[in-house]
């Protein structure tokens, strides 16, 4: 089933759903507020809200298709996973790093972000910039030691699963 599968049971107020898993926390260790069976009580694009079991709301914002896994008695939900750049992000960074080195040599005491933020923003990978994220994706520095690049947080990979929800489902 799909992310589409799961707007439209919960706008049909078909399901409910019940927090099994939190970042790998179960059971009591879960915060009492997100424990217990929650009733879908309204829906739109982006999120749908539930009712917890002392009346108050909480929200669950549909994540990016790819990180989500529903088949209609579970729906796991996971964070975006990490990759190595692609070839043509190596590309893009290298002559990043060329053109910064050539700055630097004839103006030792310049500051070249003003360049970087133009470079990156014009260039076929602005989320290398890695101050945010563009079209789901943005740079890391992680294991930069390991690859001298750093990685990609992207939505279209699946790291860790962070929540898993039971659902029940309500026949009208």
């Amino acid at each position: 089933m799909t992310l589409a599968d799961l707007k439209r049971d919960a706008t049909l107020g078909k399901i409910k759903l019940e927090l099994i898993e939190r970042y790998g926390q179960t059971g009591e260790t879960i915060p009492p507020r997100c424990r217990g069976i929650r009733k879908v009580i309204k829906t739109n694009s982006v999120e749908m809200t539930l009712e917890t079991t002392d009346g108050q709301k909480s929200y669950l914002r549909y994540p990016a298709a790819g990180l989500m896994e529903y088949d209609g008695e579970m729906l796991t939900i996971y964070q975006a996973g990490e990759r190595e750049l692609t070839d043509e992000e190596k590309r893009i960074e290298d002559e990043f790093r060329r053109m910064q080195s050539e700055y630097y040599e004839k103006n030792p005491y310049g500051n070249f972000y003003w360049h970087s933020v133009e470079y990156y923003k014009n260039s076929k990978a602005p989320w290398l910039s890695g101050s945010k994220p563009v079209k789901g994706k943005c740079r890391t520095y992680n294991n930069i030691h390991e690859n001298g690049y750093g990685m990609i947080r992207d939505n279209r990979v699946r790291g860790e699963a962070i929540l898993k929800y039971r659902i029940y489902r309500e026949e009208r």
